[in-house]
């Protein structure tokens, strides 16, 4: 019994090393200048009020993400800060709709400050145009995908100067070849599509610092791996 007490003690006192309180700081409207109050919470779920707060939590202690919770859900717009020693950085937006789903996701970067990701959501599954940017701003792929996340219609790859690098046309039914390069234009992936099903060979490819890239590929069968070398 003694055991069975020190262990679950140690089990408790684990958790909550791994999963700290988040510390949320309220504020009096929309701009996050006068604050309110403020609590510590398990999550944002215990809050059962309408309120615009920053949410404080995980290892770096100042990094922060802010928006309006309705009641314990989020809500509109949201927006996440990572401390970069000396100040704060915008790392990326949520925009979430009444019922708490999120609808779209942009991500920044640090640097330029310009977006490199713009993706839509319905039901938590990419769906609608998709879109990668450069860290100029410039934009680096654009896609489209279903309700399920499947791609459909154009694939485009660019290169910063605007040049078409890979285009593809799978129509509503999914059906063609894709090949996804990185930003600096190295070819990442590439693969056939059979009403937005994965068909035949897919190869992944990664660099080694200079050298030819390593290669992985998987045979499909009706979205299905069947075979890899």
């Amino acid at each position: 019994m003694y055991k069975t007490l020190i262990l679950l003690l140690l089990l408790f006192l684990s958790c909550n090393e791994i999963m700290p309180k988040k510390k949320l700081i309220f504020f009096t409207d929309s701009t996050f200048q006068q604050k309110k109050d403020s609590v510590f919470a398990d999550s944002l779920s215990q809050i059962k009020e309408e309120a615009f707060v920053q949410v404080y939590g995980g290892n770096n202690k100042q990094s922060f993400e802010q928006g309006k919770l309705n009641n314990g859900i989020k809500v509109g717009l949201w927006k996440s800060y990572v401390d970069m020693l000396d100040h704060t950085v915008l790392q990326d937006e949520k925009l979430y709709s009444p019922e708490g789903d999120m609808t779209n996701f942009k991500a920044y970067d640090y640097d330029t400050k310009q977006v490199v990701e713009d993706k839509n959501y319905l039901h938590d599954q990419l769906t609608g145009i998709q879109k990668e940017f450069y860290p100029t701003g410039n934009l680096h792929v654009s896609f489209e995908t279903d309700e399920k996340g499947k791609y459909i219609n154009d694939f485009i790859v660019l290169s910063e100067k605007g040049e078409t690098i890979f285009a593809s046309h799978l129509g509503s039914q999914g059906t063609g070849y894709i090949k996804y390069y990185d930003k600096d234009n190295f070819l990442i992936w590439e693969g056939s599509f059979k009403n937005k099903k994965k068909e035949g060979w897919h190869h992944e490819y990664m660099p080694d610092a200079g050298r030819k890239a390593t290669t992985k590929s998987i045979l499909y069968q009706d979205d299905k791996p069947v075979k890899t070398k």
